[in-house]
């Protein structure tokens, strides 16, 4: 998991498309800890909580440059190529940030200032989880982990 980790990072670097979205497998997983080997399990916390980590602080970094309005997209009802960055080619699954100016173009957290000129209040964080989910799938991983 972790060399998947850095797999990601790097196609996003390069604007390379994924073959899947990472996060969204972790997601997966975490959804039934219970179906993991207790290996398993302790390497997805241990990816989990990195991840949830960046996403805590790439939304509020969106929510301090002004972007207020969200709204719960279920990404994995997306075709990929509809939820892709705009600019790295990342599959997004935890969120997304849109415009209605351009309402079919999305970017990554990592990508908003190349979304478009409007001001970030314009702007719109497509989220798959709220901030106050995340923890509680991370618990039970950590639970699993640990029996």
């Amino acid at each position: 998991l972790p060399i998947g980790r850095a797999c990601i990072d790097h196609y996003r670097s390069l604007h390379r498309q994924c073959v899947f979205s990472h996060e969204e497998l972790i997601c997966k997983m975490a959804a039934d800890p219970d179906s993991l080997d207790l290996n398993l399990a302790a390497a997805t916390h241990q990816d989990m909580l990195s991840m949830v980590e960046e996403e805590r602080d790439l939304r509020r970094a969106l929510l301090e440059r002004g972007t207020v309005s969200a709204e719960r997209e279920a990404f994995e009802l997306l075709p990929d190529d509809e939820r892709q960055c705009d600019v790295c080619k990342t599959t997004c699954f935890l969120s997304s940030v849109t415009c209605p100016c351009r309402p079919s173009r999305l970017v990554c957290l990592y990508h908003v200032d190349d979304l478009c000129d409007c001001s970030p209040s314009h702007h719109v964080l497509r989220y798959r989880y709220t901030l106050d989910e995340l923890p509680s799938m991370l618990h039970r991983l950590k639970i699993r982990a640990e029996s």
